[in-house]
């Protein structure tokens, strides 16, 4: 299963008990940004997927009024 959004923002990562590490709020910055731009593309993904669909539905009405021949 790919990567969404949401598993971004819901995933936990351990802290250290020590300093060495990241700051975490550096890290939630990027991972809301990184979230963001999951989203938007989750979003243009299911408007291709729903254009697609359009077409193929209208492509199959036009092929069953004979107004398409394959190869043509």
């Amino acid at each position: 299963m790919p990567l969404t959004a949401d598993d971004v923002l819901n995933k936990k990562l351990p802290t250290t008990r020590f300093r060495e590490g990241y700051g975490q709020e550096a890290v939630d910055e990027f991972l809301d940004e990184v979230i963001a731009a999951m989203r938007s593309l989750e979003n243009e993904l299911a408007s291709a997927k729903a254009r697609v669909a359009r077409l193929e539905r209208a492509n199959a009405r036009l092929r069953g009024q004979g107004g398409v021949t394959p190869g043509a």
